[in-house]
């Protein structure tokens, strides 16, 4: 099957109207409806419905649709790789990761898959949680480092490490003088937290450890990230949860870090990839963190 003739078909199924497309397309209306008569013909299926006033998928077109799209990102995919290996390069991997989150050990790791995979491309992308999760399970990204993450049937899971969940407080709160709390101790003071539409998965992580506590979850204020929360608890104005492995972040002059003793409060981070990514750097970057991650096992990564 001709490449071309999928991507005429995307392009007609995307506008719904064969002038418009064949004008996308460079070609002609009856060249682009002759090509998608023997695309239909060769398929033995009708892809579209077409009177005189519309035209429309039908439920085997969309179906067709969705698969051709994987079939032309596949082909741009090889063709990308065949250039890359003429020039030297052996593949490319995109990761995806939680800036301050791994920022202590990603870069150390990195430095040396260079230096044992010089042929390999790496393309990073920090974001936060939730769009990271995303990009992975739609494939957009190869592989993230990600907290917070469940058991999922199309992702695989590598864990790093496990740490505390932990309370940031001011100095001058009443808090502040302890080495650690529990849940019910932080219950019903304010908290602040980052805001639910774009942190919705930390966001559900600690309220259901209060749910799970009988506790009541305060949340006084929503903020935009880290930085603002940490702004917040440095001047009373609630308590911020926060990872062990972000305690670089707090300032020592205006905030003291309690950890939190429950041990259901414990926090994973996870090197996470989609099961079915065709991208074989995928399982060479995990099979070498992997031996990363063990040859630094017992020291602490943050």
């Amino acid at each position: 099957m001709d490449i071309e003739r999928l991507r005429e078909f995307q392009t007609l199924a995307e506008c719904l109207n064969y002038s418009k497309a064949a004008a996308e397309l460079y070609i002609t209306q009856p060249v682009l409806s002759r090509h998608i008569h023997d695309l239909e013909n060769q398929l033995d299926v009708k892809l579209l419905s077409r009177d005189t006033h519309k035209v429309e998928l039908t439920p085997e077109g969309r179906v067709f649709y969705n698969e051709s799209k994987n079939v032309i990102n596949a082909y741009k995919d090889a063709i990308k790789m065949v250039h890359e290996a003429s020039e030297g390069s052996v593949g490319r991997i995109t990761i995806g990761f939680l800036s301050a989150a791994v920022e202590p050990f990603l870069r150390d790791f990195v430095l040396k898959f260079r230096s044992q995979q010089s042929g390999i491309l790496m393309d990073f992308e920090a974001m936060e949680l939730d769009e990271l999760l995303d990009a992975v399970r739609n494939k957009r990204i190869d592989v993230g480092f990600a907290t917070h993450v469940a058991e999922d049937k199309i992702l695989h899971i590598q864990e790093i490490f496990t740490d505390r969940l932990c309370a940031v407080v001011g100095k001058d709160h009443p808090l502040s003088a302890k080495r650690e709390v529990t849940i019910d101790e932080l219950s019903g003071l304010p908290l602040v937290m980052l805001d639910r539409e774009n942190h919705l998965t930390t966001f559900k992580f600690n309220e259901r450890i209060f749910e799970r506590h009988s506790a009541d979850y305060n949340v006084v204020r929503f903020v935009p990230n880290i930085d603002t929360g940490l702004f917040f608890a440095s001047v009373n104005s609630g308590i911020f949860l926060l990872p062990e492995h972000l305690v670089h972040m707090v300032s020592e002059h205006t905030m003291s870090v309690l950890p939190i003793s429950n041990e259901d409060t414990r926090i994973r981070l996870n090197l996470i990839f989609h099961k079915e990514n065709i991208n074989p750097i995928v399982p060479v970057f995990s099979d070498s963190f992997a031996e990363f991650a063990k040859e630094n096992e017992g020291r602490a990564f943050h």
